[in-house]
């Protein structure tokens, strides 16, 4: 990360921060167990990978969050390329083991230069701003789910 702001302040190019939240995420380690919820994060950071540029990172930095560096990207196109405006993170039906299960992000953007120009406030910014939108999401119908969006959180169980 310091890498990264240190040399898009010299070139004066932009820089993109996204911090990602998987959605109701410790209801399917309750529910499915520890190995299951191992599963989603595998998939997780598998749709990460793909979805990434050559240029970008991606990091799992703890639990159930993710953290995506996009070099020489401003905010038009970094927003353009997170959820839920991009097809690449749709929220995803995992099935394994007779059980299916549905997992969605919940994001968080900062943008070098216009949001911070060190890498530490950049990183605090696009946190706050991924927790602000999950509490929002909490508060909509008391209980987590963000309303008619699609949830990271078992959906069925086969019969």
């Amino acid at each position: 990360m310091r890498k990264n702001s240190i040399r898009a302040r010299r070139y004066s190019q932009p820089l993109g921060l996204v911090t990602l939240d998987l959605h109701r995420f410790k209801e399917v380690n309750d529910k499915h167990g520890h190995p299951r919820g191992d599963d989603v994060l595998g998939a997780a950071a598998a749709t990460l990978k793909k979805a990434l540029r050559t240029s970008d990172s991606a990091f799992r930095i703890g639990g159930d969050e993710f953290a995506l560096l996009l070099p020489q990207t401003d905010s038009d196109q970094a927003l353009a390329f997170v959820p839920p405006r991009s097809n690449r993170f749709r929220p995803k039906c995992f099935s394994r083991s007779n059980s299916l299960l549905l997992w969605a992000w919940i994001t968080g953007v900062a943008f070098f230069p216009q949001d911070a120009e060190q890498a530490d406030q950049l990183i605090r910014i696009a946190d706050e701003r991924l927790y602000r939108l999950k509490h929002a999401n909490h508060t909509k119908t008391g209980n987590g789910s963000p309303g008619n969006e699609r949830v990271a959180a078992p959906v069925q169980e086969p019969q």
